[in-house]
């Protein structure tokens, strides 16, 4: 029986385990000869890398990886498993894979594995268990590059194979919070996991991680970091407009509605030409009454890739607390960040463990010493109205 491989056959099976045949297979090649193809991508001798992505995010960092050729990656054969948190957005991401490994012409063998919600976890637990999804995939890694810490099933993945090292790679402000959960001896924060999960199948004790990110911190005494800026940087013209940095609060209970709509109104009247930037996160509800202050605009692309692109370049970048600013003020140094510190009062009834995330995370906001980069209390802002 022949199979056409053209458009990338996916095999589904009923628990919910995504397998994808590589793009690169040729047309009409009988299922004898894929078999073949397997055993020899199993056995190559090439470099071997797998990164385990969750979203775009963490695909520019793979991206970024290869093209500036960090872990020797530029002559890797790079294996990617898709750790999507739904459905939906493992097809979009497993697109945006395929877009990158077509115009690149780089050797890139995607796998899906659509874990999380739903009720599937334990379905997805038991398929990672019988090991069926690394059946098609080599036996060891030189690297294994996980994108979310915090995430069980990227654990797990990890327990199933052999590596060399392990690197995280930049996953924002919770890079700083994983480092202050391992300098405080814990492997893995498991409250939003069950503890019959994490009973019967406890999650691989990761000895030594390495942080890709472009922040700076004292980590635990095995683990290291590896820094990296943002490229794509060029003289850009300055442009008329402030651009503040959304991030999705209010929805999940970080700071009131009432709070957040007046702040927003004091921001437009402080910034000239404020434009809003929704998280892709937040809902249009959340942002209805802010309209009356600002434009209100979403990008297809995170927005360090966006002001790459850009022409131009805002006079402003704002935020709470948004990584965007840790990781661009560094880079466009001609552009003045600010951090608007919020009050302890309108955080403190966030769930449990976060307000004492934003609170370390305040921290290290205020060590950074950089002309272009300063932290505005939002209190102030109430006084400057009167």
């Amino acid at each position: 029986m022949d199979m056409d491989m053209g458009t990338a056959t996916d095999m589904v099976t009923d628990m919910g385990i995504i397998k994808r045949i590589d793009r690169k297979f040729i047309r009409g090649t009988p299922l004898s000869g894929v078999a073949k193809m397997i055993l020899s991508m199993k056995k190559s001798t090439s470099k071997q890398l797998l990164f385990v992505l969750t979203n775009n995010t963490h695909l520019g960092n793979m991206i970024n990886i290869v093209n500036q050729n960090h872990f020797d990656a530029g002559d890797a054969v790079i294996h990617v498993i898709l750790a999507c948190r739904s459905r939906e957005e493992d097809v979009a991401l497993r697109n945006e894979v395929d877009n990158y490994a077509a115009s690149n012409h780089q050797l890139v063998r995607c796998h899906s594995f659509w874990g999380g919600g739903g009720g599937r976890t334990l379905w997805n637990i038991l398929f990672l268990k019988f090991g069926i999804l690394f059946k098609m995939m080599p036996d060891s890694y030189d690297t294994v590059f996980i994108s979310n810490y915090t995430h069980y099933i990227q654990h797990q993945i990890v327990k199933h194979v052999k590596y060399h090292n392990i690197i995280l790679l930049h996953d924002g402000v919770l890079t700083l919070h994983i480092n202050e959960l391992r300098k405080s001896g814990k492997v893995f924060d498991g409250r939003s996991t069950s503890k019959h999960l994490m009973k019967l199948f406890p999650p691989p004790r990761i000895e030594k991680l390495t942080f890709y990110t472009p922040f700076s911190f004292k980590t635990h005494n095995e683990d290291a970091v590896v820094p990296f800026s943002y490229g794509g940087v060029l003289k850009k013209r300055h442009g008329r407009e402030a651009h503040f940095i959304g991030s999705p609060l209010v929805q999940n209970k970080m700071i009131d509605q009432d709070y957040f709509d007046r702040l927003i109104g004091l921001l437009s009247a402080k910034f000239d030409n404020l434009i809003y930037i929704a998280h892709p996160k937040e809902l249009d509800h959340t942002l209805a009454k802010i309209r009356n202050y600002v434009e209100v605009i979403r990008f297809d692309k995170n927005y360090e890739e966006q002001l790459a692109e850009s022409d131009e370049l805002p006079h402003t970048i704002v935020s709470f607390f948004s990584s965007v600013l840790l990781n661009l003020f560094s880079v466009y140094e001609d552009v003045s960040f600010v951090s608007i510190l919020l009050p302890v009062e309108q955080y403190q009834t966030a769930q449990m463990g976060k307000d004492e995330q934003i609170v370390k995370l305040y921290k290290y906001i205020a060590s950074i010493s950089s002309p272009n980069f300063q932290v505005v209390a939002a209190e102030s802002l109430e006084v400057e109205k009167l």
